[in-house]
């Protein structure tokens, strides 16, 4: 079944991390993703919209500012997905399951891998 085009954004200050999140990204889904990257909280909330299906932030700092931060897309797009990036192949796995439409997308096994955040 061919993925629907899926809107992440990435949000990392680590300019190589990003880089090599988006090549594994288009390797992996080609087209079926749109990803837009920032490096910083505030530019990217000025994009969040009710478009924005995945969010994820940054592994290696997580704070209470970016719990608020998740309040934040949560109140402008309440059906976004928010994780914090563990690895590349756990955002493809996010997104697959996304993707698949699965009521259940935060189940055990998907667990051990993705730290969602809704």
């Amino acid at each position: 079944m061919p993925l629907s085009k899926l809107n992440l954004f990435i949000v990392d200050s680590d300019i190589l991390s990003v880089k090599l999140l988006r090549s594994y990204l288009t390797l992996r889904f080609n087209e079926d993703v749109q990803v837009a990257s920032f490096y910083n909280s505030a530019s990217a909330l000025k994009k969040i919209s009710l478009n924005t299906n995945l969010v994820v932030l940054e592994n290696h700092l997580f704070l209470t500012k970016e719990r608020e931060f998740i309040a934040l897309i949560k109140k402008i797009n309440s059906k976004a997905k928010v994780i914090q990036r563990i690895s590349n192949d756990a955002v493809g796995l996010a997104i697959e399951r996304i993707n698949s439409n699965e009521s259940k997308l935060e189940n055990r096994t998907v667990r051990k891998w993705i730290k969602f955040f809704n």
